[in-house]
């Protein structure tokens, strides 16, 4: 499939896509686990739409053109899942429910309203706390969810760690320089971080997606 097809492909799924669930459901068919796909698309279903309509990156700086006009933000999305599963031929031992999950929300709160010009620097704490409240609520009362804690908090852990040394809780950028083994490679502790961390930004170089259109 060309390029322009691909995007006038995602323009009218997203336009006639009831739901972000509606949007997303080939990549939500990609986790295995009834029990985590359920609860995801659950979630999506009350998510806005406008998130993932919006361009991915808001000055243009660093995604390829393609991913920055209507819907850019969903086929980036997209485009991160569908690295993942190369990786996935590679690592089969690792919790790919959980990366695929984490993947479709990483960027699920660049934009806080539909009238917001510029993403949010601080999307990946804000939706991983999100999720994680909305998990918690859900599961009060559901015993089967209780028993997937553990996978549901990784889920959080990947959403806020996908960007890496650029992850905005790090204020001091020196510090990162000189403590990256010590100090990121703590935070990000499960090699799901560092895959999910990579699939971003592969998906965002410019110069790869530029020779390959």
């Amino acid at each position: 499939m060309e390029m322009n097809e691909m995007i006038e492909k995602e323009t009218n799924l997203m336009k006639n896509s009831k739901t972000l669930a509606d949007y997303f459901s080939d990549q939500l068919n990609s986790i295995f686990d009834p029990v985590i796909r359920d609860f995801l698309t659950k979630y999506l279903q009350n998510e806005a739409k406008f998130v993932m309509e919006k361009p991915t990156s808001s000055s243009g700086k660093y995604h390829p053109e393609w991913q920055n006009g209507y819907c850019g933000n969903g086929i980036h999305t997209k485009n991160v899942v569908k690295i993942l599963k190369v990786f996935n031929r590679a690592y089969p031992q690792l919790h790919w429910d959980e990366m695929y999950a984490s993947a479709i929300l990483h960027d699920l709160s660049k934009y806080n309203s539909s009238q917001d010009a510029h993403t949010n620097p601080c999307h990946p704490v804000v939706e991983s706390q999100i999720f994680w409240e909305s998990y918690k609520d859900a599961a009060k009362d559901n015993k089967c969810l209780r028993r997937y804690k553990k996978s549901f908090k990784l889920i959080k852990h990947l959403v806020l760690w996908h960007d890496g040394r650029f992850n905005c809780t790090f204020a001091d950028k020196d510090k990162i320089a000189k403590n990256y083994v010590k100090g990121l490679n703590r935070k990000m502790k499960y090699q799901e971080a560092h895959l999910l961390h990579l699939a971003d930004m592969i998906s965002t170089n410019r110069e790869l997606w530029s020779e390959l259109i």
